[in-house]
């Protein structure tokens, strides 16, 4: 199973399972691909993830000035 395909079977569960609204949705899968998107250009698989990664993350998100509620 792809990263993708699971992304997939997750959003469909949050709006049909959990009763998330569509823009809910929309912004899980967003936020989602954006994550993604960092570890791709960092070259990291999903399986070596750390506290490190996750620290970088949140210092990517600051960079693009984001509002730290939407960090948190």
């Amino acid at each position: 199973m792809t990263v993708t395909s699971v992304l997939d079977v997750w959003l469909e569960w949050l709006e049909r399972e959990r009763r998330s609204s569509p823009k809910t949705c929309e912004a899980y899968a967003r936020d989602v691909k954006v994550w993604l998107g960092f570890l791709d250009d960092r070259s990291c698989p999903l399986d070596q993830f750390d506290r490190h990664h996750a620290r970088a993350f949140l210092g990517f998100l600051a960079d693009k000035n984001m509002a730290p509620t939407s960090i948190a």
